[in-house]
């Protein structure tokens, strides 16, 4: 891997150094730069580091087309505006030059300019030769762990299933047998502890070690002693028995399972092995001697059962620490970490992770080695050296990693940009520019016909090539010249006219639903209106202004229109709109005025409110809460400001008696007008107490409170 980072750094450098050597004079595609040898004479890289960089190139370890990162539909692809600015830049050159009709569109004819190829991330220069740690890789599982991570649906003893011919009867099995014919009867029996069946009118049978199907023997010939009776046996309820799961298991201990479970059944009740576990090497252990051996992976990879035996009381299932565990990853049909077993070759474990995929790399598999636990080693081999060379020896910890092939396609090219059907077009020879963009009728509108481009990678050097073309002389014109001839890997990008000058837009302000700025194509008042959600329900509609910048001298005129008669198309208010206008949109309560009517001294919420013109003292009181009992309601002030020719102002004080204007009484219950101020006034001392205090020689000294024209000798 370190090998492979130094040839990128190598090809990148060299690109890199060959750009800063290029003079900003037009290229030709086939001029070959001297970049290269000006860095080996200056002793900045050496010869054999040149070759090691284009050979890394030809194996496709370092590919220009790796660094290119495709936009989505219609976007511009890997151009970048300085490249755009670049070749419009060439475009007018040519332009210039061009004193007769172009050459046929040949190789030859096409003036390229060499720039970098802009990296897939943009980073640093300097970021970019840092030696770095590698990004992290998606974390891998152990295979065979997904089966334990959902637990058991129940623990609760297996009764649903037939019992076959070999199970091996034992205390706490539930036999049922029935007899007809010259006897009819029917008997549920249990066998004891001691392995004893007590059979009626038969007597004790010893049945603790028989198989089923020699029960079956057992008790037809018992009762078969009895002449014309037939028998049926049958299992009733199973009895559960003990068994130890020990090892590298998540949850270790005794469990009580079903006399029919096998080793599986209890490894899934006990959560699986752990970690450290193994899945190819699971013992059963009876009476101290294994009698079985389970892997696992026979079951996942082949279905097959025949390891999984059937447990028995006191049986151990023991899972030891995992063999050699190795991780493969990368374009596999099964990426994940495996375990190996007997056959401890690279192509096992290729075999174990399902084989290649379709869009693996076989040229190389990489191989991550830790020796020694002093030092990490990298081994790259080709998958056909597997098949005709002796078996590689994989060891534990190794990393074994897949590549993908190119991403792109090495017969393509692409079209991006303002039209119609962007994207990826099968190569063929002789391909040009009109097999893509065949007519008008490809492209969207306000496409840019002055200039169009091809983006072209070099493979010798890494280098893009920018050749422009005449987008309308040639769908236009129909001249032949500008239709260029493609290469593979090839980008043609169609232009609209917005991508070089800003779009023109127009401001509405005030009172539309949606204020706020716009982008205008031959619009008028109206359509900016409807444009910005149409008008509220508080605008003016008689009066509207214009204003409007000369994008010139910056100047800023003025100019009123109808919105009402704008709105009905009338051409001498519904203006053309132009580039940075703005219009405003007034409200109607800015051509009318509020009015205030007040309220103060004794109501509930005295302060200003607002005035209608059928509004009375009484509707004033009423709105500010009403009287406080505090209030003299012999008595109220009416103060009216009234202004004389808007030059002076006149205030008058109208009395009335609160009391009746509160019943309505029309004399009382005075009409308002704006700015008029209601004063209600206060009860004389209203809270207002005397207190008296007495001391000395009485009966009951203190504080007292006293009627206005009390005297002392009531008080005594």
């Amino acid at each position: 891997m370190n090998k492979t980072l130094k040839l990128n750094a190598v090809i990148l450098f060299v690109a890199a150094c060959i750009l800063s050597c290029l003079p900003s004079c037009l290229v030709f595609a086939q001029e070959v730069p001297g970049g290269v040898q000006q860095l080996i004479e200056s002793g900045k890289i050496t010869p054999q580091q040149a070759q090691e960089a284009n050979k890394a190139y030809e194996k496709g370890e370092a590919t220009p087309e790796a660094l290119r990162r495709f936009q989505q539909e219609g976007k511009l692809g890997t151009l970048s505006p300085e490249e755009i600015r670049a070749g419009k830049r060439i475009m007018e050159e040519m332009k210039q030059v061009r004193e007769k009709p172009p050459e046929p569109a040949v190789e030859k004819a096409e003036q390229p300019i060499g720039e970098e190829r802009p990296e897939q991330d943009e980073e640093d220069e300097e970021e970019f030769f840092k030696k770095g740690i590698t990004k992290p890789r998606p974390r891998l599982t152990i295979f065979g762990h997904e089966l334990f991570r959902r637990p058991p649906s129940t623990f609760a003893p297996i009764s649903a299933i037939p019992v076959s011919n070999d199970y091996v009867i034992g205390p706490g099995d539930e036999i049922k047998v029935l007899m007809w014919g010259r006897l009819d009867a029917q008997y549920t029996l249990a066998v004891t502890r001691e392995g004893i069946l007590n059979f009626p009118k038969i007597g004790p049978l010893q049945v603790a070690g028989l198989t089923y199907k020699e029960l079956k023997g057992l008790i037809r010939g018992k009762a078969g002693a009895i002449t014309g009776v037939n028998v049926s046996v049958t299992m009733g309820r199973l009895r559960t028995i003990q068994v130890f799961v020990t090892g590298e298991v998540r949850g270790p201990g005794l469990y009580t399972v079903s006399s029919l479970a096998t080793v599986l059944n209890a490894l899934l009740s006990s959560g699986g092995p752990t970690d450290l576990g193994s899945l190819r090497n699971i013992q059963l252990k009876r009476q101290n001697r294994i009698v079985s051996t389970i892997d696992i992976y026979d079951f996942l990879l082949k279905g097959d059962r025949s390891g999984d035996a059937r447990l028995m009381p006191a049986d151990i299932i023991f899972v030891p620490q995992a063999g050699p565990m190795v991780t493969v990853s990368g374009n596999v049909k099964r990426p994940a970490i495996y375990e190996l077993k007997d056959d401890r070759s690279l192509q096992a474990a290729l075999e174990l992770a399902g084989g290649l995929a379709p869009r693996a790399y076989s040229q190389r598999i990489q191989i991550e080695r830790y020796e020694k636990f002093q030092k990490q080693v990298v081994l790259d081999i080709p998958y056909e050296e597997l098949e005709r060379e002796r078996p590689l020896l994989l060891q534990d910890g190794d990393e074994v990693k897949v590549f993908s092939i190119l991403p792109e396609s090495v017969n393509a090219v692409y079209l991006y940009g303002n039209v119609l059907r962007p994207g990826k077009y099968a190569y063929r020879t002789g391909l040009r520019i009109m097999d893509l963009v065949p007519d008008l009728g490809s492209l969207k509108v306000d496409t840019y016909f002055d200039y169009a481009l091809v983006k072209r990678y070099r493979l010798k050097d890494m280098k893009a090539e920018f050749i422009p073309f005449d987008l309308g002389r040639l769908l236009l014109m129909k001249d032949e010249r500008e239709n260029l001839l493609l290469r593979p890997l090839d980008e043609v990008y169609v232009f609209s006219k917005w991508t070089f000058q800003d779009k023109p837009y127009a401001v509405v302000e005030g009172e539309v639903r949606k204020p706020g700025r716009y982008v205008i194509d031959k619009m008028r008042v109206k359509d900016l209106i409807f444009k910005a959600g149409n008008l509220t329900r508080d605008a003016y509609r008689e009066l509207g202004h214009l204003y409007r910048t000369d994008l010139d001298t910056r100047e800023v005129t003025i100019q009123a229109f109808s919105v009402a008669r704008a709105l009905k198309e009338d051409p001498a208010h519904n203006l053309p709109l132009e580039d940075m206008d703005r219009i405003v949109i007034h409200s109607a309560w800015e051509f009318e005025q509020r009015y205030t009517v007040s309220v103060r001294g004794e109501v509930s919420n005295p302060g200003d409110y607002p005035y209608a013109v059928n509004m009375t003292v009484r509707d004033l009181i009423l709105v500010a809460g009403s009287v406080k009992d505090s209030a003299y309601l012999d008595q109220g002030e009416l103060v009216r400001f009234q202004i004389l020719e808007g030059r002076q102002v006149k205030t008058s004080i109208i009395n009335f008696d609160i009391r009746k204007a509160l019943e309505g009484d029309p004399a009382h219950n005075l009409p308002l007008k704006p700015l008029d101020v209601v004063y209600v006034k206060e009860i004389p001392e209203w809270g207002e107490t005397r207190k008296v205090t007495v001391g000395g020689e009485v009966h009951f000294p203190g504080t007292y409170e006293v009627r206005r024209g009390e005297r002392l000798s009531s008080l005594i």
